[in-house]
């Protein structure tokens, strides 16, 4: 791995999941679909994560699904931390391409669900087929 993704902060706690989000200034040198880079936080490596798609736009078109699932803020929030974390980049945001990001950690282990966190929800003092011992 040649490069390095890095984040300064853990948006949404995302990067300890198999598939997340990331939103950059459009840079088609760094970001490759299908290449492999270091992930990390801090400059603290938390292993290999490969490119699957990209998908440019302007921060006018940013929706506000792609918001929340980035960053975990409603859409206007988001818009107010890219302009803050790009502040001295000199950036024209009407121009300006961003590219969000799919990227897959494939050696990263799922989270097993425990069953009955999916049967519906028993009220205090009130038992269920799922909750007689």
């Amino acid at each position: 791995m040649s490069h390095t993704i890095n984040f300064s902060h853990d948006w949404n706690n995302k990067l300890y999941c198999k598939f997340f989000t990331t939103i950059r200034l459009k840079n088609d040198f760094l970001y490759q679909v299908g290449t492999q880079y270091d992930i990390a936080i801090n400059s603290k490596s938390l292993g290999p994560g490969i490119i699957r798609d990209i998908k440019d736009f302007k921060l006018a078109q940013l929706t506000p699904i792609m918001a929340m699932l980035d960053t975990g803020y409603e859409l206007e929030d988001c818009k107010g931390i890219f302009h803050k974390m790009y502040k001295n980049k000199n950036v024209n945001w009407d121009t300006q391409l961003l590219s969000f990001i799919l990227i897959e950690q494939p050696f990263k282990r799922t989270i097993s669900i425990d069953p009955l966190l999916f049967y519906p929800y028993t009220y205090p003092n009130q038992e269920n087929e799922h909750t007689k011992l």
